[in-house]
């Protein structure tokens, strides 16, 4: 029982990653202020997570090596997710200044 459930909590967090990184792009695209080095990195995790949950869909019987190894990657990607998001986060949170505008 212990074998199966690792894989489907595994699962789990690769889907919320999914489900994270989809809002993360909606919502910047809503505002209108994807840079390309922002597409760049959105398009970078979600290659690194499609080779994960690949990785996982290609075994028929996930081993305790393959999952440490999957398990570690998914480690790496929530982090750099959260890096990620906290460097937008803070982006927008400390403006550059403005430039006066002329009325005439």
């Amino acid at each position: 029982m212990a074998d199966e459930f690792a894989p489907r909590n595994l699962r789990a967090r690769l889907a919320t990653l999914q489900d994270r990184i989809t809002q993360a792009r909606a919502s910047l695209e809503a505002r209108g202020i994807v840079s390309d080095d922002q597409l760049a990195v959105l398009t970078d995790l979600i290659e690194k997570h499609d080779e994960i949950r690949g990785s996982l869909e290609d075994q028929k019987t996930v081993t305790e090596l393959h999952h440490s190894k999957a398990s570690a990657q998914t480690d790496a990607l929530e982090s750099a997710l959260n890096r990620w998001l906290q460097s937008v986060e803070s982006k927008f949170s400390k403006p550059g200044a403005r430039n006066p505008s002329a009325s005439v």
